[in-house]
């Protein structure tokens, strides 16, 4: 549980500053939990890793709050991939071009895989996979 802590307090005591990335705070997160563990050093001070992970706990909280607000552009799902594909290349293109040209890819990594592996052994890797994913739903 985290116990109220300030922001400024837990910049401070993880030695990072603002802006903070999740990469950054993982990382002095685990040289801090390492230095004040209590079972990694025989100085570990319980007390003071307590506060170092409610620190990390709190900052850690507020980046994934900020990226649930900052939405990508032109929402998310289907419609906003595509609002960010025809940003990104300049063009319109529509669902119907979109799903042509993921099906000629598969086809053509299909007809790939089964030249190098040969149509039996593809047909039975593909039956395999097929089983995990039924078994995972």
């Amino acid at each position: 549980m985290v116990t109220q802590m300030k922001r400024e307090h837990a910049l401070e005591l993880l030695g990072i500053s603002d802006p903070i990335s999740h990469a950054d705070l993982r990382k002095r997160y685990r040289l801090k939990a390492l230095k004040y563990h209590p079972d990694k050093t025989a100085d570990g001070n319980s007390e003071m890793f307590r506060h170092i992970h409610d620190a990390y706990e709190l900052l850690r909280l507020e980046i994934e709050q900020e990226e649930e607000i900052d939405e990508p552009p032109g929402g998310s799902g289907y419609e906003g991939y595509m609002a960010r594909c025809m940003n990104a290349f300049g063009v319109t293109i529509t669902k119907d071009q979109i799903d042509d040209i993921m099906s000629l890819i598969q086809n053509r990594c299909i007809s790939i895989a089964s030249a190098r592996l040969g149509t039996e052994t593809l047909i039975k890797v593909y039956g395999f996979f097929s089983r995990c994913v039924i078994s995972l739903a």
